[in-house]
């Protein structure tokens, strides 16, 4: 499966977790990393809200889809914009011919993710 280049036309941003001590208290705080840049079809899947420990929560997928890279691995997120997207999981597409990833993003205000 070829991909086609002209469908490629989101920029995502890949992120990685960089986990440093607290300078006062020691405790670990996580900051998060630009690693590369990656050209990629988005197609947002219907969300769900539900109710969960007295709180609303409402995620909202989303289907990217490029060209592959090893760069990528389910311990990011991904930057769409103004969105912040959780990787869920990712599959090769063919032999190292593509990537698809399913990535949500989450909002504890219900009714819609921004």
């Amino acid at each position: 499966m070829m991909l086609n280049a002209g469908r490629l036309n989101r920029c995502v941003t890949v992120e990685r977790p960089v986990v440093t001590p607290d300078p006062t208290y020691g405790t670990p705080v996580t900051t998060w990393q630009p690693v590369c840049t990656w050209w990629a079809s988005a197609l947002d899947i219907i969300g769900k809200e539900a109710t969960q420990d007295a709180m609303r929560q409402y995620t909202r997928p989303c289907r990217l889809t490029g060209r592959w890279t090893d760069r990528i691995d389910p311990t990011m997120r991904l930057r769409l914009g103004s969105r912040l997207l959780q990787i869920v999981g990712i599959a090769e597409i063919g032999v190292r011919q593509g990537l698809e990833i399913l990535a949500e993003q989450y909002s504890t205000t219900g009714g819609g993710a921004q």
